[in-house]
């Protein structure tokens, strides 16, 4: 859960790992509902940053961390802002799940209704929708051919008239649970992707740090080369001074 001295309008820190780079943003929490936090948007060349891909990590207030979380954007108030997890589901002291949820952001349809399935878990997933149900209601989800009914155990309003739904599945069906194994799958292979462009990176870094190095060295001993053939010149003009002054004198 969210520590206690996070409240609206505290400043957020946004690391955006993509394309082997890493940006930091700043925003701010604008509304928070149970363990749904909405952020103030981020603009780059006036456009909206949509974070759809990639790695986002928040840094919110001192202590709070959450890595590898995902984006939504919707409407709150007649703007668009983020809408996010406020939980660290890694810091099993904190908060422990049974079953780890797997980020999609896919358009769904929950009881004939369109909708955003946000997340899904081996017995569950969370949808966002305009309609407005009570905590206990069977929800009908459709995704693509997948069918699965879930009950609604926690309900949050994001924004005006928008609603989060975490609803229970008790009975997935076989094609449910490979959706949520397809999802798994999809996150771990972005992660692995990110890993090994951060690797990348960091070599890349290295072979830059040392080829830095060496052209320091080369510049270095051109330096001393070239102070060493100014030396030796003044030598050879002062022994020709000499030898001048020794023949003058003869």
């Amino acid at each position: 859960m969210l520590s206690d001295d996070v409240k609206e309008g505290t400043s957020v820190k946004v690391t955006w790992k993509r394309d082997r780079s890493v940006h930091d943003y700043t925003t701010k929490v604008l509304v928070m509902q149970g363990d749904i936090v909405g952020l103030s948007p981020v603009y780059e060349d006036g456009e909206m940053i949509l974070f759809e891909d990639g790695e986002v990590t928040l840094h919110i207030g001192e202590k709070d961390i959450f890595p590898n979380v995902k984006i939504l954007v919707v409407d709150y108030k007649g703007m668009k802002i983020y809408l996010t997890y406020g939980r660290k589901e890694h810091h099993a002291k904190k908060y422990i799940r049974k079953y780890q949820r797997f980020p999609v952001n896919k358009s769904c349809n929950l009881n004939g209704y369109q909708a955003k399935l946000f997340d899904v878990s081996a017995n569950g997933f969370g949808v966002i929708c305009e309609e407005n149900y009570h905590e206990g209601v069977w929800t009908e989800l459709k995704i693509k051919s997948v069918k699965v009914f879930g009950k609604i155990r926690h309900k949050s309003e994001v924004s005006t008239g928008v609603y989060y739904y975490g609803c229970h599945v008790e009975e997935a069906p076989a094609n449910f649970t490979k959706f949520v194994r397809d999802q798994e799958t999809a996150l771990k292979a972005a992660q692995m992707l990110n890993a090994e462009m951060q690797a990348e990176m960091e070599k890349e870094a290295l072979e830059t740090a040392r080829m830095e190095e060496e052209r320091a060295r080369q510049e270095a001993e051109a330096k001393k080369a070239a102070l060493e053939a100014a030396r030796a010149y003044e030598d050879i003009i002062e022994a020709r001074r000499q030898a001048e002054e020794r023949e003058g004198a003869e």
